[in-house]
C-alpha cells in the first residue's frame, strides 16, 4: 500500500523477501498470543540507526556514510535524493521497547518511528554539517532495483497507548551517534 504515513492496521503486502519475513514473526506473535497465551508484542521499527549499527552494504545507510566520511569519502545515493525515510534513534527506540514491556495491552502491534519522513539528500546534508567534512560530495547512482521511494509511519498509537514520544530529533541523534562513533574508533575527524 503506497499511502502515507504508515498505520498499524493497514493492508500489508510485503514486496521482498525482507518484508515477509517481518510480516511472519508479527502473525507468529499475534497467532502464539491467542493460541497459547503468550504475552507479545510486535513493534515495528522504522529506519533505526546508532552505536553498534554495522556498515555493511545491507545495513542503515547512515552507518555507511559515518564510515564513508572517517575515510574521506563522498556520500553515495542510489536515486536522485529525494526518498524519504524515517529515521529514529537507538536510545529512543530501547524507550519504545522498555515501555512496550510494561503495557498490558498483549498480541498488538505499534509503529516505532520518528513520526516524520526526511529526504534522503537532506540527511547526507546534515551529516557533513554535523561532521564538519563540508569538502566531501554527495553523489548520485543509479537507484537500486526493489527500493522503496518513501516510508514513515503514524506513531500516535504507541504514544496514546505506550506513552512513546520520542526526544532525539534528527540531528540530535545523529550529533549523539556521531560522538560515539569517533570515540569507539579512536577517529580524529580534523
Amino acid at each position: 500500500d503506497p499511502s502515507l504515513p504508515k498505520r498499524e492496521n493497514m493492508k500489508r503486502f510485503p514486496i521482498s523477501p525482507y518484508g515477509v519475513s517481518k510480516l511472519t514473526g508479527e502473525a507468529y506473535m499475534q497467532s502464539y498470543y491467542h493460541i497459547y497465551g503468550l504475552k507479545t508484542t510486535s513493534l515495528r521499527y522504522f529506519n533505526v540507526f546508532g552505536p553498534r549499527q554495522k556498515d555493511s552494504p545491507y545495513s542503515g545507510v547512515i552507518a555507511i556514510w559515518f564510515s564513508k566520511i572517517t575515510r574521506n569519502e563522498d556520500l553515495v545515493i542510489f536515486g536522485d535524493g529525494s526518498q524519504s525515510r524515517d529515521f529514529i534513534y537507538i536510545k529512543d527506540v530501547i524507550n519504545a521497547n522498555l515501555l512496550a514491556t510494561e503495557c498490558k495491552i498483549y498480541g498488538d502491534i505499534f509503529n516505532i518511528g520518528l513520526g516524520s519522513p526526511i529526504i534522503l539528500s537532506e540527511i547526507a546534508k546534515l551529516i557533513l554539517k554535523i561532521t564538519n567534512k563540508n569538502n566531501l560530495k554527495i553523489k548520485y547512482s543509479k537507484p537500486r532495483v526493489g527500493d522503496i521511494l518513501h516510508s514513515y509511519c503514524d506513531i500516535n498509537k504507541a504514544k496514546n497507548i505506550l506513552g512513546f514520544n520520542p526526544i532525539y530529533n534528527h540531528e540530535e541523534g545523529l550529533r549523539d551517534y556521531f560522538n560515539w562513533y569517533i570515540d569507539k574508533y579512536n577517529i580524529n575527524v580534523n
